[in-house]
């Protein structure tokens, strides 16, 4: 499983002019993450977990619920899947409500958010 290109030109267009150096950097961060992240991911090919990958470079922070929505999977699959991404380091769980609490469970890649927060830090210095 691999990201193209053009889902690194899709992700960035609204943020970036196709000249902006920034918006190279971060694109190699994030392929550097993925890339680590194939890695480190041992599932069979044709493992949901795969499929989330890229849902996490536009949206580090995802539910069982937004997986479902985003992939066409059940709930059971999806846990699955994000246990699955928890369990080679790519994804911590938060439970928003308190720990006993199986719902609301929110799987984020750290990895990715500090990507993107060192992103925003940059293009915030760069603008005049």
């Amino acid at each position: 499983m691999s990201c193209s290109p053009s889902l690194f030109a899709l992700w960035s267009e609204p943020f970036c002019a196709p000249t902006d150096a920034r918006c190279g950097v971060l694109a190699d961060e994030l392929k550097g993450i993925v890339e680590r992240w194939r890695l480190e991911l041992t599932v069979r090919r044709d493992s949901v977990a795969w499929r989330i990958l890229p849902i996490l470079l536009a949206q580090p922070a995802v539910t069982s619920r937004l997986v479902q929505e985003r992939t066409g999977v059940s709930q059971p699959a999806a846990d699955r899947a994000l246990r699955q991404l928890g369990e080679a380091g790519i994804l911590t769980s938060k439970n928003e409500h308190g720990r006993d609490r199986k719902r609301d469970v929110v799987w984020r890649s750290d990895e990715a958010i500090t990507a993107l927060d060192e992103f925003a830090a940059r293009a915030r210095r760069a603008r005049p």
